[in-house]
């Protein structure tokens, strides 16, 4: 499980319920959602999705969002996303559930209605020059840690324009693109 989940095991302090937490659930557990994921008969079932001509970018549009195993609610939650903005790439689509990927490769479905066209990224690197243009050269404004998501503004060839929030503050610039997740290797726009 490597997607952003509400802290689920009992005793580790309420101060982790309400931050946002990195997935990395104890083996126990990680096994014991594993084998209940599934059961034997909804195993045998063949769903078919449909794969989608080209996958795009979409976010979570809510502060909590269920990924689900498999498409629909009677399918075991995977993990819990619990920040509004996270980037997801849509795979596939079954009736009103799609297919996604998160920066960490973790896959399932999650609801259309969860999803935003709004676009955002999350640096995927341990870390990431903010600059005040797309040049490395450039005055750097902060380095960004790994899993900090940005609102996207624009895409070019090496280079992406966003915006950050911290402190109240919304800040403008630049990252690469090879730091992030969120964008299209080949995107410009």
């Amino acid at each position: 499980m490597s997607c952003f989940v509400r802290n689920l095991l009992p005793g580790l302090g309420s101060s982790l319920e309400s931050s946002l937490v990195r997935g990395f659930v104890p083996s126990l557990l990680a096994t014991a959602l594993a084998f209940s994921s599934v059961t034997a008969v909804a195993a045998k079932q063949h769903i078919k999705s449909n794969s989608l001509a080209q996958c795009y970018f979409a976010s979570v549009k809510v502060n909590e969002a269920n990924l689900h195993n498999g498409p629909g609610k009677q399918y075991k939650i995977r993990c819990k996303y619990i920040k509004k903005g996270v980037p997801l790439l849509v795979t596939a689509q079954y009736e009103h559930w799609r297919k996604v990927k998160d920066a960490d490769g973790t896959e399932g479905w999650i609801h259309k209605n969860l999803l935003s066209n709004i676009r955002y990224i999350v640096v995927s690197s341990e870390v990431a020059g903010f600059y005040e243009s797309p040049d490395t050269a450039a005055r750097r404004i902060a380095v960004i840690k790994q899993n900090v998501v940005a609102r996207l503004l624009s895409v070019n060839k090496d280079w992406c324009s966003i915006n950050l929030k911290h402190n109240g503050r919304t800040y403008t610039g630049w990252i690469e693109k090879k730091k992030i997740f969120g964008v299209g290797k080949n995107e410009s726009w």
